[in-house]
Order: C-alpha cells, then structure tokens, then sequence
C-alpha cells in the first residue's frame, strides 16, 4: 500500500489541502516537478515512504523495476464492449453520497447517449441495488 500510495503521489498527485478563493475550491495537489517525472527512468528515483512511521527508502531497495510493452486487454461485460470509469470517493465522503450528487447529471448523460449505448453502473451501487433485488424475491416467496 505504501508503494501504491508514494508512486501515485509522485507522478499522478494528490491532494494535501484546498484553497478557497471567494465560492471556488480549489484542490492542491503535491507531485515530483515534471522535470522528475518526465522520463520512464525517472521511477528508480523515487522513494517510498512509510506509513507506520517516517522511514522512506529507494523503490529499486524492494521491487524490480522492467519495462515491457504488453498487450492492451479489451474489457467486456456480459459479452458486450465496455468502457470502465473508476472513481474513488473525496476524503470523509463515501461513494454512495458522491453517486447520488452526481445522479442527475449521469442520468441526463445517459438520456443523450445515440441509441444502441447503455450506460450500466457497477460496484458498490450495482452490488447494493442487486442485494435488495435478491431480498425482495426471497421475501415473496415466504
């Protein structure tokens, strides 16, 4: 986890506060400069810090590190083509508070999409919306 936590932050960034500027917040976020991130190579580099207590080590000390080009794996959903959208939900926020504020929006999205798309949510939304399907047949057949 701390090597999935250091890297993310190094390269892709993450969000250590927020400034606020009238009604905007803005987030602000903490990466390597591009000059440290800039090349493939540049992952040697990085250090990964613990999160038990304030060691950091090289990454190279405990993982090995190749580059190989790999083939890009085509994700399907009951046969059909999909394109996955993974999130992850705002720090003190779960995902269900994040979903139902983002509802309206994703169901006007989906009323425009040309026929033939679909929109199908999983997760912890399709997992939920499934288990109460499952209790209300168990429940009629009593």
């Amino acid at each position: 986890m701390d090597v999935a936590n250091s890297s993310t932050a190094g390269l892709s960034g993450t969000t250590v506060g927020v400034l606020q500027e009238n009604q905007k917040q803005i987030p602000i976020v903490a990466r390597l400069r591009m000059s440290e991130r800039a090349q493939l190579s540049d992952i040697q580099n990085l250090y990964v810090y613990s999160s038990q207590d304030n060691t950091k080590i090289p990454l190279v000390q405990i993982s090995n590190i190749d580059h190989d080009l790999v083939n890009g794996r085509i994700v399907r959903l009951e046969q059909f083509r999909t394109m996955n959208i993974r999130s992850f939900p705002a720090p003190g926020h779960l995902s269900s508070e994040i979903l139902k504020a983002a509802m309206p929006r994703l169901q006007a999205l989906q009323a425009s999409l040309p026929p033939g798309y679909l929109m199908q949510f999983g997760g912890e939304y399709d997992k939920t919306k499934n288990g109460f399907k499952n209790l209300e047949m168990t429940s009629s057949w009593r």
